[in-house]
């Protein structure tokens, strides 16, 4: 019995620890593949460099956020972090739904790193603005979100 419960918790690990690596890695991949596309045009399904999000309030320790990689979504006001090369981002803030539609253009350029499942952002004197840690990713394949856009749902840590 306590050899078969040591095989079971070891099989356990093992899947768990297999499972996070491959959210990891595939974490990383739209991160770099949403970098890239910082001086593409908007697509007919609005995918381009920025992670959307409607909470446009202050994140708070342990929120749930989701962002998407499209901006084809059912909300007005989002939240809006923006990739550019060399590891930078900015903050923006869009209002969708008024005539025309708008985005915030951010002044400050934070820097940002991916280390396993977090992501973090920097301000220029090095203290952390966000941490948010990645804990599951949905693939939209539906022509109303593009063909690879992605939900992303992060637990805050800071």
């Amino acid at each position: 019995m306590k050899s078969s419960t040591i095989f079971l918790v070891l099989i356990f690990m093992f899947n768990f620890g297999f499972g996070q690596k491959a959210l990891n890695d595939k974490f990383k991949k739209i991160i770099i593949d949403t970098e890239k596309k910082h001086d593409a045009k908007v697509s007919e399904y609005g995918i381009d460099n920025k992670l959307w999000t409607d909470n446009t309030a202050s994140f708070k320790e342990n929120d749930t956020i989701s962002f998407y990689t499209t901006s084809n979504l059912p909300f007005c006001k989002s939240k809006l972090f923006v990739f550019y090369p060399k590891n930078s981002l900015t903050i923006n803030y869009g209002d969708e739904c008024n005539e025309p539609p708008s985005i915030s253009v951010a002044k400050i350029k934070y820097r940002y790193k991916i280390r396993k499942d977090l992501l973090t952002a920097f301000s220029s004197n090095k203290n952390i603005i966000c941490r948010l840690r990645i804990v599951k990713i949905e693939n939209y394949q539906q022509d109303k979100y593009g063909k690879d856009s992605y939900k992303l749902t992060f637990i805050v840590l800071k």
